[in-house]
């Protein structure tokens, strides 16, 4: 996933400079909280993490736009995957190492309500951009009478990257252009990846404190 980093991270700062020509403000925020994968596969993987941040430039009232950078891991569940393995003729499997990974660069879009002095506004976040996804599973086991001990990556693939978008919306609490916290969940979708050509699919659930400048 490393050799990914810096063109992701390069691409992001490409947008916020571009953004960042005409904004009126530029704000900061810091987030963390719980994702999980859904749809195919999503019995594979459990709850994990997510940790981010966003940088967004406000262009006219409610328009701001910037991008937004997240790390997403999550367990496996070992108890499924020996299952599946059993099912594929292994006698018996075990699961060593492994997690699912996913890092995204993406450019982003936020609508949000402008109150004034109220203590709450809202928003709605879009944005289309690059993922990481990573997962590789060390497993053994007897197949046709000769040990088999090997990497399965049969879910996302071993440092592939991809195009996604993700659609959210929250509440912020506080001013915009101060400090403020902020709640909101997003959803993600990942194309063209390898479960028979379906995306891959999670959502995150995130709390952050923001700062205006």
């Amino acid at each position: 996933m490393k050799k990914h980093r810096f063109s992701l991270l390069f691409c992001l700062i490409i947008v916020c400079a571009m953004s960042s020509v005409n904004a009126q403000q530029v704000r900061f925020s810091l987030d963390g909280g719980t994702s999980k994968p859904v749809g195919q596969n999503e019995d594979l993987l459990h709850w994990g993490f997510s940790v981010g941040g966003t940088v967004m430039f406000n262009i006219i009232d409610n328009l701001w736009i910037g991008g937004r950078i997240a790390y997403n891991r999550w367990g496996q569940d070992e108890s499924e995957y020996i299952d599946r393995l059993t099912n594929l003729g292994l006698t018996d499997p075990d699961v060593h190492k492994g997690a699912g990974e996913a890092l995204e660069v993406v450019p982003a879009v936020r609508l949000m309500t402008n109150y004034g002095i109220a203590p709450i506004n809202f928003f709605l976040h879009g944005g289309a951009g690059l993922y990481v996804l990573n997962l590789e599973a060390r497993v053994s086991g007897i197949r046709s009478g000769e040990d088999l001990n090997e990497a399965v990556t049969d879910i996302l693939g071993d440092d592939v990257m991809r195009f996604g978008i993700q659609l959210g919306g929250g509440v912020l609490i506080g001013s915009p252009r101060f400090i403020s916290v902020e709640l909101f969940p997003i959803y993600h979708l990942i194309f063209n990846g390898q479960n028979q050509g379906r995306p891959f699919q999670y959502f995150s659930i995130n709390l952050g404190v923001g700062l205006g400048i």
